[in-house]
C-alpha cells in the first residue's frame, strides 16, 4: 500500500526481549511467502458479457438519482479490458475499492499503475477507474493506458452528458465522498460487497497528511445536508446527523491524538466565515465530547452557543431550531455520561417540547426517568417516541441493484465453487500464474477469484472458517445463518433461536433502541414488574371497549399504547423465554452456530457473562465474525468491567484482523478501536510483547499488527 499513498516504509524498532519467532519456529519478520512470486492482491470478478459492470454502473446511478435514492453511492470501481488473442474478443474484469485519495488523479493513476506492473498486462489493457461524486452526483473516471496516456472526465449521471474538464471543486468533491464513503462503509457490514478492497484511510502517510484530511472535512461542514444520513436512524438530515459529521467523528477515533487539532481548525473557520459559524462551533462541541478529554470545554462550548446563538428561542426559525435540537441532544448526551441524570432530565424534557419529532430527544428523556426510578414516566416517554423508517431508502435502493448476486457465490460451509465458463476460468489462470489449477479452484466463488494474501495471514482461519464462510456482508450480516450450510442450519436443535434471530424477526433501528431500555426496566424491575408497570399505565386488550365507552373512570388516566410497542413488549417476552431455556443448550452438543445465535441473544437482553462464555464457545468452534466483532464492540464501548480478559480480547482481535484481512480489508476501524484500548492498558511495547508471544503470532498477522501498532503509536 506505500506505493498507493507514496509513502515509505517506515522502519520499527522491535523489543528486544522477544524472540521473534513464530509457533513453528519460523522467524516472524523474515520475507514473507509468496513475495518473490508476488501472487495478486487484488480480488478480480470476471464479467460475463464485456462491460457489464460498467453499464450496470451508470444505469443504476441515473435510476436511484431519479428516485433521490443515490446516497452514498457505489465503491470505486476498478475495470480492466484485456484482449484474449487466441477468441481475437475483449475480456473484462473488475473489483471494487475504497480509501483510494481522489484529491487528484495521481494516486487513483498510481494504483493502476501498480496493476499494471504487479499483473503484468500486455500493452493494449486498458483500465478504468470510477469514483462516485455524491456532491454533484458525477461518476468520475479515469481511462488509463499507461502512466503518460490516460484520460479524465466526469459522466453526468442524471443526462450521461461527458466532460474532461474536472475542476479543482470537483476534485475535493470526489475526494471528500470517496472518504466518507470509506469510513461509513468500513464501519457498517450492510454497505460491504464481497471481495470490496477496503485501504487504510487518512492515516498510512504520517501526521500532516491526517491533519490535511481533517481541514478537508471542516471545509465541508457548510454542505453537511449534501451528504445525507441514515434515515432509519434519524428522522432529518441536521448539523450533527449526517455523513460528513459522522465521518469525522469515526476519522478522530482513529487519530485521537488530533481531536484538538481539530477543534483549533473549527475555531480558525468559525471566525473567517461569520455565516457559518453556529455550525463549526456546533461541531466543536461534538468533537469536544468525543475526546473524552474536554469536558471543560465541552460544557462551556455549550453553554456559550446557548447564551449566544439561541438566546432567544422564540424568534428562532425551523433550521435553527434543529441545530439547537441538536445542542440540547448533546448537552443531555454529556450529562447523562457524566451520571447526572437530576440535571439531564429538565433539558430532555425541554427538547422534546421544542421538537417534538426528535427521535434522540425522547431516547434521552426515558432513560433519564429510568435512573431516576421514575419508571411509569419511562414508559410514557417511549410510547411517544416517532417512528422512524423500517430501511433507509438509500440502503434499500443500493442492495435492489444486486451487485453481489452478478458474481459471488456463498461457499456456504462447502468451501468455493466456481460459476466461471471453461473459457474464463482457462483465461484467468492464465492471468494468475504462479496460481496452480488446483489452487484456484480454492479461490473461486462464483465468478470472483480472491487470492489470499500472506498479509494478516493466521493459517488456520484462512482454510477453515474464511473458506467455509466466506466474506460477511450485506443486510444479512447480523448473524451466520445465511452464511452456513443448510444442513448446519438445520442441525440447530433448539429451533426458537433460529426463530428469535431469523431476518424476518430483526425489528428495525428504532425498536431496537426502545428495547434496549425496556431490558433495563426488566433488569431492574424484573419481567412481572415490568408488565404489572405496564398494565397500569397502559390499555389493555381486555379494557378497549370499557375505555372506548369511558364507562370505567380508572380508564380515563390509562392511555393506548403504541402497535409497535405492544410489539416489542412481546419480542422482550420471546427473548427472555428462550433465554432461560439456554441452560438445556448447554447440556447438549451444539454447534458453533448455535452458540453464537444464543450468544446474539443474550446480548440483547444484557446477560453478559452468559452471553461471552456463549459467543467464546463459537469462536472456539469455528473463528465466527459475527460473534468476533460483537465481543470487540462490546469490550470497547459497553458496559463497564465487560467479563473479558486481556489474553481473551488478543485472542479474538488477531483472529478478527486476520478474518478480515483474508477479504482485502485493511481499514479495519473497529479493530484499531479495540488496539487503542488495550494500548491505553498496556502500554505500546508491553502490547507488541504479547502478541509476539501470542500462540496466533504467525508471521502474516503478526506484520499486520505491528503496521497498526505504529500508528496507534503516532496517533494516540
Amino acid at each position: 500500500m506505500s506505493l498507493l499513498w507514496g509513502s515509505k516504509k517506515k522502519q520499527t524498532t522491535k523489543p528486544k526481549s522477544v524472540v521473534l519467532t513464530d509457533q513453528n519456529g519460523g522467524a516472524i519478520f523474515e520475507e514473507l511467502p509468496g513475495s518473490k512470486k508476488q501472487v495478486d492482491e487484488n480480488p478480480r470478478i470476471m464479467e460475463t458479457q464485456f462491460g457489464e459492470s460498467l453499464g450496470l454502473r451508470a444505469n443504476s446511478l441515473t435510476k436511484m438519482i431519479a428516485n433521490d435514492t443515490a446516497g452514498l453511492g457505489f465503491p470505486d470501481l476498478v475495470h480492466v479490458a484485456h484482449y484474449d488473442k487466441s477468441r481475437k474478443d475483449e475480456v473484462g474484469e473488475y473489483h471494487y475499492i475504497t480509501g483510494i485519495d481522489c484529491s487528484s488523479e495521481a494516486m487513483p493513476i498510481g494504483y493502476l499503475s501498480t496493476l499494471r506492473l504487479k499483473q503484468k498486462w500486455a500493452s493494449e489493457t486498458i483500465s478504468t477507474f470510477c469514483s462516485y461524486n455524491f456532491f454533484s452526483k458525477v461518476d468520475l473516471r479515469i481511462k488509463f493506458e499507461n502512466e503518460k496516456s490516460f484520460l479524465v472526465s466526469e459522466v453526468d449521471c442524471s443526462s450521461g452528458g461527458q466532460s474532461t474538464s474536472v475542476s479543482d471543486v470537483r476534485w475535493k468533491e470526489v475526494y471528500m465522498s470517496g472518504i466518507i464513503r470509506a469510513l461509513v462503509f468500513n464501519k457498517d457490514k450492510e454497505w460491504k460487497l464481497p471481495g470490496m478492497v477496503e485501504l487504510p484511510v487518512g492515516i498510512d502517510n504520517g501526521i500532516s497528511a491526517a491533519q490535511s484530511l481533517i481541514k478537508s472535512f471542516c471545509e465541508f461542514i457548510p454542505r453537511y445536508k449534501e451528504t445525507g444520513t441514515d434515515l432509519s436512524q434519524n428522522p432529518t438530515v441536521s448539523p450533527l446527523n449526517n455523513y460528513l459529521v459522522q465521518s469525522l467523528l469515526s476519522f478522530l477515533a482513529i487519530t485521537p491524538r488530533l481531536h484538538h487539532y481539530c477543534i483549533s481548525i473549527l475555531e480558525e473557520f468559525a471566525e473567517s466565515d461569520a455565516k457559518h459559524a453556529v455550525l463549526y462551533d456546533l461541531v466543536k462541541c461534538k468533537v469536544a465530547f468525543c475526546s473524552n478529554s474536554s469536558d471543560i470545554l465541552t460544557a462551556s462550548s455549550i453553554s456559550s452557543m446557548l447564551n449566544g446563538y439561541f438566546k432567544d428561542v422564540n424568534k428562532l426559525k425551523k433550521s435553527q431550531l434543529i441545530m439547537l435540537a441538536d445542542l440540547l441532544n448533546l448537552q443531555t448526551e454529556f450529562l447523562i455520561q457524566k451520571g447526572d441524570f437530576e440535571l439531564a432530565l429538565p433539558v430532555a424534557l425541554y427538547q422534546t417540547q421544542l421538537v417534538p419529532d426528535s427521535f434522540k430527544s425522547w431516547y434521552q428523556l426515558a432513560d433519564c426517568y429510568i435512573h431516576n426510578k421514575e419508571y411509569d414516566s419511562a414508559l410514557l416517554a417511549i410510547n411517544s417516541v416517532p417512528k422512524l423508517m423500517v430501511l433507509d431508502s438509500q440502503k434499500d435502493a443500493y442492495w435492489s441493484v444486486g451487485l453481489d448476486k452478478l458474481y459471488y457465490k456463498k461457499p456456504q460451509g462447502q468451501g468455493a465453487e466456481s460459476s466461471l465458463s471453461s473459457h474464463e476460468y482457462n483465461y484467468a489462470l492464465t492471468k494468475l500464474r504462479p496460481v496452480k489449477e488446483r489452487d484456484m479452484n480454492d479461490i473461486t466463488f462464483g465468478k470472483i477469484i480472491m487470492p489470499a494474501n500472506s498479509y494478516g495471514c493466521i493459517k488456520n482461519i484462512f482454510e477453515t472458517a474464511c473458506a467455509q464462510i466466506g466474506p460477511i456482508y450485506g443486510p444479512r450480516s447480523t448473524n451466520l445463518i445465511d452464511f452456513v450450510s443448510n444442513e448446519e442450519v438445520g442441525a440447530v436443535v433448539y429451533t426458537a433461536l433460529l426463530e428469535r434471530n431469523s431476518f424476518k424477526n430483526i425489528i428495525p433501528w428504532y425498536m431496537g433502541q426502545m428495547y434496549g431500555l425496556l431490558m433495563k426496566i426488566v433488569n431492574l424491575l424484573g419481567w412481572n414488574g415490568l408488565l404489572e408497570l405496564r398494565s397500569t399505565i397502559f390499555v389493555m386488550e381486555s379494557e378497549h371497549i370499557d375505555y372506548q365507552n369511558k364507562s370505567n373512570p380508572s380508564l380515563r388516566r390509562k392511555r393506548m399504547c403504541e402497535k409497535w410497542l405492544d410489539t416489542l413488549f412481546m419480542e422482550v417476552y420471546q427473548d427472555l423465554k428462550v433465554s432461560l431455556n439456554s441452560p438445556a443448550l448447554k447440556d447438549s452438543k451444539s454447534s458453533g452456530l448455535e452458540w453464537e445465535l444464543l450468544g446474539l441473544l443474550l446480548v440483547r437482553t444484557a446477560n453478559w457473562n452468559e452471553a461471552v462464555a456463549c459467543l467464546r464457545t463459537s469462536i472456539m468452534a469455528r473463528f465466527d465474525n459475527v460473534a468476533a466483532d460483537t465481543l470487540l464492540n462490546l469490550y470497547v464501548f459497553g458496559p463497564e468491567n465487560f467479563p473479558l480478559t486481556t489474553d481473551e480480547v488478543l485472542s479474538i482481535l488477531l483472529g478478527n484482523c486476520s478474518y478480515q484481512s483474508r477479504f482485502y480489508d485493511t481499514c479495519q476501524w473497529l479493530n484499531l478501536q479495540v488496539l487503542y484500548k488495550l494500548n491505553e492498558e498496556l502500554g505500546t511495547e508491553t502490547l507488541r510483547n504479547r502478541i509476539y508471544a501470542h500462540p496466533l503470532a504467525e508471521r502474516g498477522i503478526v506484520v499486520l499488527i505491528d503496521k497498526a501498532l505504529d500508528w496507534v503509536q503516532e496517533f494516540a
